[in-house]
């Protein structure tokens, strides 16, 4: 398992966040998976502190309100770096 971390700026201190960061991560089967959601996190203007590792992150929930994700939940915004034969089927996709 590998997972890729990152700040949801847009999320962070409003709603169930009040006060917190919010931390999302991205749960990938491969390597190849993690580095395409890293490398589409990075453009994405709402998304800081990117980073992926074949290590769970933790988080202090007095700091940190976290979501998390499998990479076969996510669209092609997320999928469209991740080389084909290592996408998650697109019946998986939403």
């Amino acid at each position: 398992m590998f997972y890729v971390t990152m700040t949801d700026t847009f999320f962070s201190g409003w709603g169930k966040a009040e006060g917190k960061i919010n931390k999302h991560i991205v749960v990938c089967d491969t390597l190849d998976q993690a580095y395409g959601i890293y490398k589409a996190a990075t453009e994405r203007p709402e998304m800081r502190h990117c980073n992926y590792t074949d290590k769970k992150p933790r988080y202090s929930s007095g700091r940190y309100i976290v979501t998390e994700s499998h990479v076969s939940e996510l669209g092609e915004v997320w999928t469209k770096y991740i080389p084909e034969q290592h996408r998650p089927p697109r019946e998986a996709r939403q």
